[in-house]
């Protein structure tokens, strides 16, 4: 009875088995869509789960110094009209992005900002000139948007983004004996608002920008400059 039982068993299962195989040998337009479906799944979960990045780069920016509308300082009791021109100073960092459509992205980078000032005595004409190199430390925090489907974002992808930074002064190299600027000068903290766009291509990315200065960037009270800044910036992402 047992053996019998197991005949029929054995029989049953050679059956399917080959009832299987006639089925997945007939012609079945919906198979190919069936096994695309399957991979595509596959190939969104391992995006997926590709949560976090580390960038490195280098950049440049430009500055451009703001007076809360007032053009004249008081140097030594005499005013003076003050003319400020951007120069282009250099940055390197690095960041963690934290996220997959939406991330956030804090980092630290290094920089070095540069400025020619030239300040014109009202009363006698003379030029006190000064271009002044000052080395900053940020550490920003910054909220991103990725714009494209997911999997096209593995190869390309378009990204916009916002956040806060603060900054602190290191050194600054005084480029005039005319004028005495020095990290004293300074805020020992001063913050800036940028936002942006960047573009990701297979390990690179290419970040642009603007930052707006939030606070004074002097410690003179009296003294309301802040600063402007446009950023760009190459770098290597390396998933985590």
């Amino acid at each position: 009875m047992v053996r019998r039982r197991s005949l029929s068993h054995l029989i049953s299962v050679r059956t399917a088995v080959k009832v299987s195989s006639e089925v997945w040998a007939k012609p079945d337009p919906m198979r190919p869509t069936f096994l695309l479906s399957i991979l595509s799944l596959s190939a969104l979960t391992s995006s997926a789960q590709k949560m976090v990045e580390l960038r490195g780069y280098g950049g440049i920016n430009l500055i451009e110094l703001t007076h809360g509308g007032a053009s004249t300082v008081v140097i030594d009791g005499q005013t003076h009209d003050r003319n400020v021109k951007g120069n282009v100073g250099y940055q390197a960092g690095l960041g963690v992005s934290i996220g997959h459509r939406f991330y956030v992205q804090p980092g630290v980078y290094w920089q070095t900002i540069s400025a020619k000032t030239i300040n014109t005595n009202q009363t006698t004409g003379v030029k006190l000139e000064d271009e002044p190199s000052v080395s900053v430390i940020s550490v920003p925090v910054r909220v991103g948007l990725r714009l494209l489907p997911t999997m096209a974002e593995r190869i390309v992808d378009v990204r916009i983004f916002g956040g806060i930074t603060g900054n602190h002064v290191l050194s600054v190299k005084d480029g005039s004996d005319k004028i005495d600027l020095d990290k004293d000068d300074f805020k020992n903290l001063f913050m800036g608002a940028d936002v942006g766009l960047g573009v990701d291509v297979l390990f690179l990315f290419l970040d642009a920008g603007y930052e707006f200065g939030l606070s004074p960037i002097f410690s003179d009270p009296a003294d309301p400059t802040r600063y402007n800044m446009f950023f760009a910036r190459l770098g290597v992402r390396i998933g985590l």
